[in-house]
């Protein structure tokens, strides 16, 4: 890529959990789907939802739920400041500390008007 903020919001960060959008988030805009990718140690996550938030919004958009790849596509409830949700449960190594890990993605960016 040219390491313009475009072409960074389109790349992994290398963070444990984390979403991806696979094209440019600004090019976006109300009504439309922004194609993700969610990734978990570096590695496609199957069958999470991924949830829009539009700024002052108090609930979330409908959500849609990653395939095989870690692919959705998610549809954004406005333009403006915008973000994406997702949530990655599983058993814990250590049933003696905890019986559920829980990791948290988020996303925000100005989507189209």
């Amino acid at each position: 890529g040219d390491g313009s903020p475009r072409d960074l919001a389109t790349r992994p960060a290398g963070l444990r959990i984390e979403i991806v959008p696979l094209t440019d988030p600004g090019g976006v805009g109300k009504g439309e789907e922004l194609p993700v990718q969610v990734l978990f140690e570096g590695r496609p996550l199957e069958g999470v939802y991924v949830y829009a938030l539009a700024a002052g919004a108090e609930t979330y958009a409908d959500g849609r739920q990653t395939d095989k790849d870690g692919h959705a596509s998610v549809p954004l409830p406005a333009g403006g400041l915008m973000s994406l949700h997702c949530i990655h449960m599983r058993p814990h190594a250590d049933p003696e500390e905890a019986d559920w890990e829980s990791f948290f993605a988020t996303v925000s960016f100005v989507a189209a008007e």
